[in-house]
């Protein structure tokens, strides 16, 4: 898919090359390609959401240190969601400790 993926050991487990043989599957019965189904991926699948962690982050600084900085960064990488630049990263990590007490009640 011409995507360069970070070394990570999810990529490395039995359970997602059992997904790819799967999804490689499903391509071919479809006549379908990795590139075709990448395209309809990023049309419907943005790069960036709304992460809680980082709006919070960005709130907690406005809030309380009158630092709009990270409200902004927000802000324009959520104008284009589905286009990558130098900041998307920043927004597609999930939190680096997890809170067990941490609820939200969307899922996120």
């Amino acid at each position: 898919m011409n995507e360069s993926i970070q070394e990570n050991k999810i990529y490395q487990n039995q359970g997602f090359f059992s997904w790819k043989q799967q999804w490689q599957k499903r391509l071919k019965l479809h006549n379908n390609s990795p590139e075709k189904s990448l395209k309809l991926m990023r049309s419907a699948n943005p790069l960036v959401i709304p992460r809680n962690h980082k709006v919070e982050e960005a709130l907690d600084a406005a809030v309380n240190n009158n630092d709009l900085v990270k409200i902004h960064n927000l802000f324009n990488v959520l104008k284009n969601p589905y286009k990558k630049n130098s900041e998307t990263i920043n927004y597609q990590s999930p939190p680096s400790t997890i809170n067990e007490k941490y609820q939200t009640f969307c899922g996120t």
